[in-house]
C-alpha cells in the first residue's frame, strides 16, 4: 500500500496536481502509512519547480521534523532556488539543519557569494 501510495503522488506531482498530492500525502498519513523521504523529496521538488516558496518551506521543515533528509536533487533546486533569487534566512537555517555541521558554514559561503 505505501508503494502505491508513493506511485500516486509521484504521479499527481508530475503532472502539477499538488493540491491533490497533498491531499493525498495526508490521507496516507491517516491511512497508517506515513511518508518517507522518498516521498517528501517528490513533493518538495514540485513545489521548488513551481516556485511555491512558502510551500516549500512548510514541507522543507515537515522532512527535517521526521528526521529525513532531502536528496541531492532536492537540495540542488533549493540553493538554486537560494542563489537566484537572493539568500532567505529562513531557507538558509533549515539548510544549515540538514547539511553536516562542516559543510554548512562552505554552503551558506557559496550562498553568498
Amino acid at each position: 500500500m505505501f508503494n502505491l501510495y508513493n506511485t500516486m503522488i509521484c504521479g499527481l506531482c508530475e503532472v502539477a496536481l499538488l493540491d491533490e498530492a497533498e491531499e493525498l500525502l495526508l490521507q496516507m498519513d491517516k491511512d497508517g502509512c506515513p511518508p518517507n523521504d522518498l516521498t517528501f523529496n517528490v513533493v518538495v521538488r514540485a513545489f521548488l519547480k513551481r516556485g511555491d516558496r512558502h510551500m516549500v518551506k512548510i514541507h522543507l521543515q515537515e522532512t527535517i521534523n521526521m528526521n529525513f533528509k532531502p536528496d541531492v536533487s532536492t537540495m540542488s533546486m533549493v540553493v538554486e532556488l537560494l542563489t537566484v533569487d537572493g539568500e532567505d534566512s529562513n531557507f538558509l537555517q533549515m539548510i544549515q539543519s540538514l547539511v553536516p555541521r562542516e559543510d554548512s558554514k562552505a554552503v551558506s559561503q557559496t550562498l553568498r557569494e
